[in-house]
């Protein structure tokens, strides 16, 4: 009996070709894994997310420029509700981590990491779990829960 292997649809929105290329090649391998829109900027993401785009997993470079990270993290979650999204950071950054995590990113993963790591974290998300590097994961925990305190004291 064979079994049908599923389709994981992936969205890589970074701004230079060079990353957007090498995320390509890195995944080119998985046979369960279509790249199915790649964007370099802010606009031709909300365009896709707008137009309702087919996709389970989101590797997004929050660093691209003109991008309000928490804007489209919220139009995700409006839009596209079952979208996954992981974060790529040059450099970490605890707030920004936090808020984007509080916004609805399910993971990060810093540039510098090598592909098998990088590799880990998208089926880390595509298997339903959450990806957060081990060395910054108490800080982030930590962080998080402060998020959901200040939003039960603002809702009183």
């Amino acid at each position: 009996m064979l079994t049908e292997c599923k389709e994981h649809r992936l969205i890589v929105a970074c701004e230079y070709a060079l990353d957007r290329e090498a995320i390509c090649r890195i995944l080119k391998p998985c046979r369960d894994i279509k790249i199915v829109a790649l964007v370099s900027k802010s606009k031709e993401l909300q365009r896709l997310i707008s137009a309702g785009i087919e996709a389970e997993l989101l590797l997004l470079d929050a660093d691209m420029k003109k991008l309000d990270l928490i804007k489209i993290l919220r139009l995700i979650k409006k839009e596209l509700p079952s979208l996954k999204v992981l974060l790529l950071f040059s450099k970490y950054d605890e707030e920004k981590v936090i808020k984007a995590l509080c916004a609805g990113a399910l993971g990060y993963i810093l540039k510098n990491a090598d592909s098998s790591e990088f590799l880990k974290s998208v089926r880390a998300l595509l298997s339903g779990e959450v990806w957060i590097p081990r060395k910054t994961m108490a800080k982030v925990i930590s962080g998080f829960s402060s998020c959901f305190v200040e939003k039960e004291a603002v809702s009183f």
